[in-house]
């Protein structure tokens, strides 16, 4: 039995009339959250699991409240997502993370690179991606998709980013069994539009089947207080469902959104899924957060509903053909080679911008970053290990503690708790190793294979130092950064 959880905002009933109470209609929702036990999230949404022993006392203050007249639950979107053994078993997901690129795909992938440093490595719902995810998809041998470098736009060099396109579909995929596909049909009808077959997994209570139910007599109490006249009333976002017959055999492939199969401006839109393996590497690197994957429920063909298309019915294609593909490989070719000839130059790093993108990445995975450091443990570092150059200092203000970049080289911030000891230990290391190891180097980062970042502590040392990679076999730097910004810039490309 998959989780059910539940975002929901309660209205007063006069939250819509502008006089000076403003702010007291919003602190409404947020005391009655605090009374009942709940969190608050965006001022006046919170979230609550269905399984929750707060279930009754919420259903029963919304009905009270509703029946006085008082406030009114506004809106909600109900989730359906898999328990931990049900996430274990699950063989495929669909990337539903649409954090916006600003590309165009057609007539050839077309944008300015550098406009995503700092941000997701997979955007728009899979249809971009980095040069980190490329280069991982490639060292792995996953398969079933391909790469279109996207002609940079911008002013100044930025890391390579790439179209992506898988070739494979997933399937034409199964209505959940809470959705009435008739009411579908009549509510799109009504509107003009058609479509053709896909599974919908995502609607709204307007189109749930009738006499449908969450599971227990509470749950749909609770969410009978929703409007069910709105499509804003009560969203409903299940998982995917799709016929395992219908798989493919490769590691990716692709989804037609619900609603969006006919063409966007000439360009066909695709979402991107993928097999466990895959999710597990674009996870452990960073390029997905667990939020943005839909596990895919697998069911057999007669499970499949009575408007399931017949075997051998043809599927939508993908966002590229492999004769448009084909096409287009000779204008990257062009492309590539016009970046050869005429390097874009580089931006000058900025401590500034650099700290903006760590910013950007603590917010977009706040679980591997810690708060900023206070002044007094600053000074604390300073008596124990000298001085700290105060680029680090405005990391360690940002995030005194925290994980970012992909693969062998990502950095691991130790935290000021940690550091003298980590600093001590190899320096140690470093000297028994080499009679000339540095004393100005000051050890403040980890990499997952065991390397280590350092900061150049040299007599240059004013406001800024360099930032060097040191080998863990062999003691020795293997890469150099001239500046903390430079070294960030890097680590945050995407």
């Amino acid at each position: 039995m998959p989780r059910l959880t539940l975002a929901l905002r309660v209205d007063p009933l006069d939250r819509f009339t502008h006089d000076p109470a403003w702010d007291a209609k919003l602190e409404f929702p947020r005391a009655l959250y605090r009374s009942l036990g709940l969190p608050t999230f965006s001022n006046v949404w919170t979230q609550l699991d269905l399984a929750s022993p707060v279930l009754s006392d919420v259903t029963a203050t919304l009905e009270s409240l509703r029946s006085r007249g008082v406030a009114t639950a506004g809106s909600g979107v109900l989730s359906e997502r898999p328990t931990e053994r049900e996430e274990a078993n699950t063989e495929w997901f669909v990337f539903r993370g649409f954090d916006h690129a600003g590309f165009n795909l057609l007539p050839y992938p077309t944008g300015d690179c550098a406009r995503l440093l700092g941000g997701t490595p997979l955007v728009d719902g899979g249809r971009f991606a980095s040069e980190r995810v490329r280069s991982l998809v490639e060292a792995e041998g996953f398969t079933g998709i391909e790469f279109l470098q996207v002609r940079d736009t911008g002013r100044f060099r930025a890391p390579k980013w790439y179209a992506v396109i898988a070739q494979e579909p997933m399937g034409f995929g199964v209505d959940h069994p809470w959705c009435d596909r008739d009411k579908l049909l009549h509510d799109l009808t009504s509107q003009g539009m058609e479509i053709e077959y896909v599974g919908i997994s995502r609607f709204d209570k307007r189109i749930a089947r009738d006499g449908w139910s969450a599971g227990s007599e509470l749950a749909d109490r609770l969410l009978a207080t929703l409007p069910g006249d709105s499509p804003l009333g009560l969203s409903i976002e299940t998982q995917p469902r799709f016929v395992r017959d219908d798989l493919p055999d490769t590691d990716f492939a692709y989804v037609w959104q619900e609603g969006v199969l006919a063409e966007e401006g000439g360009e066909r839109y695709r979402l991107l899924a993928f097999r466990r393996r895959v999710r597990n590497a674009l996870l452990a690197t960073g390029a997905v957060r667990a939020e943005e994957l839909d596990a895919v429920v697998l069911v057999g063909r007669a499970d499949a509903g009575a408007y399931y298309p017949a075997p051998g019915t043809p599927t939508p294609p993908p966002a590229l053909t492999v004769r448009e593909m084909a096409s287009l490989r000779a204008q990257e070719r062009a492309v590539q080679a016009l970046a050869v000839a005429r390097p874009k130059p580089e931006r000058r790093p900025d401590l500034k911008r650099a700290l903006r993108l760590l910013r950007a990445a603590k917010r977009r995975r706040p679980h591997v970053f810690s708060r900023g450091a206070q002044r007094e443990q600053l000074e604390r570092l300073v008596s124990q290990l000298g001085p700290l150059p105060d680029d680090w200092r405005e990391v360690l203000r940002v995030s005194a503690g925290g994980h970012f970049g992909m693969g062998d080289t990502a950095c691991e911030v130790v935290t000021p708790d940690e550091l003298p000891d980590f600093h001590a230990e190899l320096l140690a290391v470093g000297r028994s190793a080499h009679d000339d190891y540095p004393a100005t180097v000051l050890h403040v980062a980890r990499t997952p294979t065991g390397d280590y970042y350092v900061l150049d502590r040299g007599a240059e040392m004013a406001k800024e130092c360099p930032v060097v990679l040191f080998s863990h076999e062999t003691c020795a730097p293997e890469r150099r950064w001239s500046n903390v910004a430079a070294f960030l810039e890097e680590m945050l490309a995407g």
